[in-house]
């Protein structure tokens, strides 16, 4: 049995589309949640049927402690009413109990439902296209299935099951009406709707609210972040930033403020005015009781099961309209889980991708590349041409927004050509696997990440392995090649001066962690690019940390480390450029100058003109900054 299968009878009964979305979001927890899902129904319709014999047993009770007290008061006139009694107290511990195994059940449910839908966010995150990370509408689609989308998803589950224990009940306690009459049934209809009504109608308005208020809600959450983190932190002291990001994120958290509790009170006076059309027509039902009982017409006993039976009865069809509406307000909110799950990557593997050459023979050949970022007009890459024979270092360089960052990203295949293609060995990149391509190219990007784990597990994430499952493994530490890495990226020396070595934890947000510097977090993670088995390692700004000192012994290094790969750097510093195989001159777009340190000198074009400004502020010492 699954768990959509449970609740699909009471979703059927309602015609709107998004109580049909709810059924998607429970065929998602379809899996870990399916056996807790089952033994949590079972309790809750134990729970529904369990008031039905504590109303007659209360008849009974009454009706028999009526009679002993007409009589003499021996055991014998007593014996019933306590049999009645000692039943009732059975009734209520079993109740106790059904209630203590159905929270548990719905505890277990629901942490197993959390990490389920949370994993299918993380794996939807993880497979959209890098281009979905530059669009806002997809942090605001992100930011709603990460907040209350997911919670409310766990909610459909809680909804749905009070709406089955709370509509046996009300069939249980029908039951027990229709002998007093078929017109009281149908007044509980009649007191319930009008809060029905009001659920529906708030719950549409909350979330109307809610989704156009997440632009809104995410930038007071960024303001509050730069506020509070490591990130930012110099900074707002520095420039005493701090008032101004506090007086924008009060402005904003006073706007949503205002706007939330204009609704709460509409929604409250609402709510008012419903309870009171249902307590007027409860009140006139039971007058009719009270006037039955007086002529004589029905008994104590009859007095006090009709009072439980209606009150009980009332209760559960307002739990189980409530449910509903709660199941369409939940719907509406867990509607954005499943829009966002349904996001589609346009770079994707074909259904049968070739294999990718172990060792490169031709290189890698960009030819008449064009590309352009969403929304812009101009081309990154205008017909780009570029070729890369395995066993080259050469040097892409450029002014900013020339084109060299986007190379990068085209070759890595986060996003393909509007025009134009990328070979690998003279195969399209578009005609292999993604896992096959990106596992022949590493990358340092120019924003390096600092992960916070220990100086082995940092580097060693630059060749992991997925396996079955979804778990991480590494592969077998190799220390020749690790050490190799490490003395490449000259983090050596870091790891040197630190207490544990390669086992120091690294990073302030966990216990024991040590703070490294913007260039020694580079360098790890240069260790970590070199260290993956790849056939192209591409430098993003590799030595924008390291001294004037340094480079010629870091160039050395890397060289010898990757002698036969393709290595791609990606620099504004020509110090370092003049030292590659070949330098590429990118600009708007396009390879507009290519050849050795000397040839291009020689031509006397952009790259010579770049170099002799370089050169003149360095003696001058204007440049001391780039030279360290």
């Amino acid at each position: 049995m699954s768990v959509s299968s449970l609740f699909e009878p009471i979703l059927s009964l309602w015609g709107d589309r998004r109580f049909a979305r709810a059924v998607s979001i429970l065929r998602l927890l379809n899996g870990q949640t399916r056996r807790w899902t089952v033994l949590w129904a079972s309790i809750l319709a134990l729970q529904g049927i369990l008031p039905l014999p504590l109303v007659h047993l209360t008849r009974v009770f009454v009706d028999r402690l009526v009679r002993a007290l007409n009589t003499e008061p021996t055991f014998n006139a007593y014996q019933p009413v306590l049999i009645a009694g000692a039943g009732l107290a059975f009734l209520l511990v079993l109740s106790e109990l059904l209630q203590g195994a159905a929270d548990w059940a719905r505890a277990s449910q629901a942490e197993l439902a959390q990490d389920q839908l949370s994993s299918l966010v993380h794996k939807q995150s993880l497979a959209v296209d890098l281009s979905f990370y530059e669009s806002p509408d997809f942090h605001d689609s992100l930011d709603r299935a990460r907040g209350d989308s997911v919670s409310r998803s766990i909610g459909l589950l809680e909804n749905l099951g009070s709406a089955m224990q709370s509509a046996i009940a009300l069939v249980a306690m029908i039951a027990a009406l229709v002998p007093y009459g078929m017109w009281l049934p149908a007044l509980l209809v009649v007191t319930a709707l009008p809060a029905m009504i009001v659920v529906l109608v708030t719950s549409r308005e909350h979330h109307r609210w809610w989704k156009l208020s997440t632009a809104d809600r995410r930038r007071a959450g960024y303001y509050d972040y730069l506020i509070t983190s490591q990130y930012s932190a110099a900074e707002m002291r520095l420039f005493d930033l701090g008032p101004h990001f506090r007086q924008l994120w009060r402005q904003l958290r006073t706007r949503l403020r205002l706007q939330r509790m204009r609704m709460l009170r509409r929604q409250g006076f609402y709510r008012f005015t419903a309870a009171i059309l249902g307590m007027a027509i409860s009140g006139a039902a039971f007058g009719w009781v009270l006037w039955s009982a007086a002529r004589g017409r029905v008994t104590l006993g009859d007095i006090a099961l009709m009072y439980q039976v209606f009150s009980r009865a009332q209760s559960s069809l307002r739990s189980l309209l409530s449910s509903a509406a709660l199941v369409y307000s939940n719907s509406l909110f867990a509607e954005n889980l499943l829009d966002f799950l349904a996001l589609k990557p346009r770079v994707v593997s074909q259904p049968k991708p070739r294999l990718a050459p172990e060792r490169l023979a031709a290189g890698v050949r960009f030819r008449r590349v064009t590309f352009r970022y969403a929304g812009q007009q101009e081309a990154a890459l205008d017909r780009f041409d570029l070729e890369i024979s395995p066993g080259r270092m050469v040097a892409i360089v450029g002014e900013n927004g020339a084109g060299k960052s986007t190379l990068v990203k085209l070759l890595c295949r986060f996003y393909d050509p509007d025009e134009g293609s990328i070979e690998m060995d003279g195969i399209d990149l578009r005609q292999l696997s993604l896992e096959d391509l990106r596992r022949r190219v590493s990358v340092l990007f120019q924003l390096p990440v600092a992960y916070q784990l220990t100086v082995q597990q940092s580097v060693h994430l630059g060749d992991i392995q997925l396996i079955p499952g979804g778990a991480a493994r590494s592969h077998t530490p190799d220390s020749v090649r690790l050490d190799g890495s490490l003395r490449a990226a000259l983090a050596d020396r870091v790891i040197s001066r630190l207490p544990l070595g390669l086992d120091t934890p690294l990073g302030r947000w966990f216990a024991g962690g040590v703070e490294l510097s913007a260039g020694e977090w580079q360098r790890l993670s240069m260790a970590r690019t070199l260290f993956r088995r790849a056939e192209i390692v591409i430098l993003d700004e590799p030595t924008s940390f390291l001294d004037a000192w340094s480079e010629a012994e870091w160039f050395d290094a890397v060289r010898a480390f990757c002698k036969d790969r393709i290595v791609i750097l990606i620099t504004h510093r020509l110090s370092i450029a003049q030292r590659a195989d070949c330098i590429h001159v990118v600009h708007l777009g396009r390879v507009t100058e290519s050849g050795t340190h000397d040839e291009l000198m020689e031509r006397n074009g952009r790259y010579a003109e770049s170099w002799k400004i370089q050169h003149k502020l360095a003696r001058n010492g204007a440049l001391d900054g780039l030279a360290r």
